[in-house]
Order: C-alpha cells, then structure tokens, then sequence
C-alpha cells in the first residue's frame, strides 16, 4: 500500500525518493552530501564518515529508517534524510519515537519541495513501524523548517512544542584552532579573543573524577540514565545494547565522579565532531548527556573542568551543547563556559494520540 510520500514523489519525473539501508559503500557520498547540505562560512558542523556511523551505525537500531533522492536525468544522489529510534518515557509508559534528522538536499535541488517528500516518506515508515510519532529540532536560520511545516500541513498531524532552547554553552580550548576556522576577526567579533581563559590543571586535584572506562563503568552509567526519567516529565531512554556499542565507539569522551563508596553516581559525556569554516576545519566536542543530579556544587564544577583538560589533551578546539532544561548551566560558568545566545526549537509530532502533558517544562533530550 502507498503512502502520501510515494503519491508525491511519482509527481515529479525528474526525482526518485526511496527508503534504503546504507551500505559501507554508501557512507561516504552521505556524509559528503550532508556536509555540503549544512556547510556554512561562519562555522558549522563537519558531518564525515565517522560522524555517520556514530549517528547511524549502530547494529542494535533498526537499519531501513533511511529516505534518499537521485535526480534521474544524472542518477545523482541529491537528497536523504534519516531517523534514529528513541523510545520517550512519561509516566511509566514508553512510547515508540523518532528523531528525524540531518535533512540534506543538494544546493542545485533545493526549493524543488524534496524536503517536504522526504519527510512524508518518513512519516510514512513510522507510522508502517507503528512509531507514535515524531520528533524535529531547528535553527530559525536554518533550511528544515520550512519542509516540516509543509509536512505537518498536509498530513494535519498534531504539534507540540518542547521548551525552547535559546542558549549554547561553549568552551574555547584553543584559540589558534578557533581562528583557523572563522578567522580573526571572527574571533574579535564574538568577543572571544578577550573571554578565552585555557584550562588549567585542578589544583588539588579531586580525588573523586577521573576519564571513564568503558568496559568497567558502562553498566553503572547505563543503571544512572534512569535518573532522567525520575527528573523530568518526558525522557528518552536509550537501548541498553546500543548505548554499550556508542560508549565504545572512537571519539568519545566521558568524565565520571565516584561517591564515598568507589561507585559512579555521576558523569559528564561528549563526542568528537568537526567544526568547518570556509575552508578548514578542527576537532571540537560535542556535550551530550550531563548527570550532576547527585554530586556536589564542587563536584559539579570539577567535572566540567575536568572535561576541558581531557578534551584541550585530545586536541578538541573547544566544547559546545545546547542548555538543555534538565540541568543547571552553573557548573559550566563556573568552569569558564560562557552562554551564548543561540535559539534551538524542539517538536514532537504525534502520528496517534498520545497523552503527554499539555505543558512541557523538562524534557531529557541527547542528539545521540
């Protein structure tokens, strides 16, 4: 049986939308066209082949959640879009979600409403797979939004909007690096040439923080993710098999605290992007999942600055993640991270009806 994304996609003679699962041979023409999709001179994401197997390449997560368009004239691949399972949990019970993501048409197939049939298709898989919906995240000056709101106009699905996002914590650990990418006068500009204080060493150190181990403390980190659902009204939970493979994968940094007891009761995560300019780009870290529930104000802080030794140590350029509303941002600018302003707006799009709270004030949320 078709979907409303076959219907459109058969419109247009010139474009073939279809839903696949990405080969080995696939990812480098992917990650190529996302990161042309997304290139932007005053700095953005450098999506490559190892940037889409952290996001796409796990083998516990369903494989087909995949939608690309070739320009049939050429057979160039000029579009794709993909989905990451997420189940969200509120109340006790699980709904089946999915975090649509990296939309990428080519510059010279763009406003030809790709997009809006890519993301059709998309709905089309979920609701296949009995999802209950959906969720996107967007930049006001970012191409996206427009697709999604053409989306949701002509399924007349439901909308909710998640608290709004409107700061970026952000750590400079190599000013040199920064520069390369946006310039000097980039620098100067955002003020950063005279905010950039380099981490340096605790003194004492706190006997309480060290790097993770994977393999030793993956279990206890997985066990302390529940504290989310306990903290917040609505809360991805991650697959235990899946969130295992990621703690493994290159590029991860994870920074633990250890009670009295020896045992993890708290941990800061990030990992390796690329951050590009015009013409260069340099390694920097993304934050992604923050747990201060059961440490100290000191603890908290120590955590963080420990972070920004480890990562200046990998050779990361700088840290960087959303203020999310599930923590507190003042462990990170008592670290020397500053809050820059930076609006980020989160939906859920509900395929069936869900009983989710009319109001959102805490949303667990990590891109990966």
């Amino acid at each position: 049986m078709k979907g409303i994304g076959d219907f459109m996609a058969e419109d247009d003679d010139d474009y073939f939308i279809e839903q696949f699962s990405p080969t080995t041979d696939d990812i480098p023409k992917l990650a190529a066209l996302i990161n042309a999709a997304f290139k932007d001179p005053k700095g953005s994401l450098g999506f490559n082949d190892d940037t889409f197997n952290l996001m796409f390449g796990s083998p516990y997560t369903e494989k087909d959640l995949f939608v690309r368009v070739f320009y049939k004239p050429t057979n160039e691949l000029v579009g794709f879009t993909g989905a990451i399972p997420r189940n969200i949990v509120y109340q006790g019970k699980t709904y089946k979600f999915g975090i649509g993501t990296w939309a990428s048409v080519h510059a010279d197939h763009q406003k030809k409403g790709l997009g809006q049939r890519m993301g059709l298709k998309l709905i089309d898989i979920g609701k296949e797979r009995d999802y209950d919906g959906g969720i996107g995240t967007f930049e006001p000056e970012r191409h996206g939004k427009d697709a999604a709101r053409h989306v949701v106009a002509s399924t007349g699905m439901p909308v909710q909007d998640c608290p709004p996002i409107n700061k970026m914590i952000v750590r400079i650990l190599n000013l040199g690096q920064i520069a390369r990418i946006v310039g000097m006068k980039g620098i100067e500009r955002f003020g950063l040439k005279l905010l950039h204080r380099p981490p340096t060493p605790m003194n004492p150190p706190n006997p309480r923080i060290r790097i993770f181990n994977p393999d030793e403390d993956g279990e206890r980190i997985y066990e302390l993710m529940a504290d989310h659902v306990t903290h917040n009204q609505l809360s991805f939970v991650r697959e235990h098999d899946d969130f295992l493979w990621y703690f493994h994968q290159p590029g991860i940094l994870c920074i633990v605290n250890e009670n009295d007891q020896r045992q993890v009761d708290g941990f800061l995560l990030a990992w390796k992007m690329m951050l590009a300019g015009a013409t260069h780009e340099e390694p920097f870290g993304w934050m992604d999942n923050v747990h201060f529930y059961n440490l100290t104000p000191r603890d908290a802080v120590d955590m963080c600055k420990c972070m920004c030794i480890e990562a200046r140590d990998m050779g990361w350029a700088g840290l960087q993640m959303p203020h999310l509303p599930y923590f507190d941002h003042h462990p990170f600018r008592k670290a020397g991270f500053l809050l820059i302003p930076r609006d980020v707006f989160m939906k859920l799009y509900y395929y069936k009806p869900v009983d989710f709270p009319r109001k959102i004030t805490s949303f667990y949320f990590d891109w990966r």
